[in-house]
């Protein structure tokens, strides 16, 4: 998912359709949320932790399992950025998805 979320914007920027161009890097990098997930894709891509903007990764799992419930197990995993704060992979993927929508209207480009 971080690595399609973070790509968008190149696809975006070399869609002549869209007509955007370059101004979407500029909208993209506005949001903490997609900073952080350009350190993941990055990350994930070439294998190695990357520090480009928020120097984010993936620090642990958090598995529960729920005996007897139609959902019998959740898993997370925990993000670590730079500065020491963490924050939980599921909780980046709403935010990133919130923030695409608020750059895409941004730029005339509504979802």
């Amino acid at each position: 998912y971080f690595q399609d979320c973070w790509h968008l914007k190149d696809w975006i920027k070399n869609d002549p359709a869209c007509g955007v161009g370059s101004a979407i890097e500029a909208e993209v990098l506005a949001h903490k949320s997609l900073r952080v997930v350009a350190d993941l894709a990055n990350g994930g891509k070439h294998l190695a932790r990357h520090k480009h903007q928020e120097g984010a990764y993936v620090t642990s799992t958090n598995v529960t399992v729920h005996l007897g419930q139609n959902k019998p197990i959740d898993v997370d995993y925990v993000v670590t950025l730079g500065d020491g704060t963490t924050m939980s992979a599921q909780a980046l993927v709403h935010e990133a998805f919130q923030a695409w929508s608020e750059v895409l209207k941004k730029v005339g480009l509504n979802p």
